[in-house]
């Protein structure tokens, strides 16, 4: 919020993607880590602006899907959004873990629109490492094509 008031949020994109962290002392919060042999853990939901600035955090067991803490994740940021228009539309990064119906609604009832054909791919230099994901992207912007 005094980011807010000092500098503002920029809205133009936002991202956001979970990590998942051990919990030896997490009590009840914790949950059985998928990737670390079922031993407790957390997972740590941040969404960030435009610039990178965190502007929402969710924390639920390591054994959550990364789109079921969208909305809380969401619902933490303690600014409100303005909503997109025309001429300031609004975009949302997200990896492939919330490629799913229910992420896609959510995102819909918060004016930002699915982009369902992905931008054409130009070719990498050979030098350099393929992607190691697919990232799916959401803008207020209608879709061209």
């Amino acid at each position: 919020m005094e980011y807010d008031k000092l500098k503002g949020i920029d809205w133009a994109w936002q991202s956001m993607d979970d990590a998942m962290t051990k919990a030896p002392l997490g009590g009840g919060s914790v949950g059985p880590n998928p990737t670390d042999r079922a031993k407790g853990g957390v997972k740590r939901s941040l969404s960030t602006e435009a610039d990178g600035v965190p502007i929402g955090l969710a924390v639920e067991g390591a054994n959550r899907n990364d789109f079921k803490m969208m909305k809380a994740t969401l619902e933490s940021i303690p600014v409100q959004r303005p909503k997109p228009t025309r001429k300031r539309p609004q975009g949302m990064c997200l990896d492939k873990g919330y490629d799913y119906q229910e992420a896609r609604e959510l995102v819909d009832e918060s004016g930002t629109r699915h982009i369902s054909e992905p931008a054409e791919r130009k070719p990498r230099p050979s030098n350099m490492r393929p992607a190691s994901r697919r990232v799916v992207g959401w803008s207020s912007e209608p879709a061209v094509g």
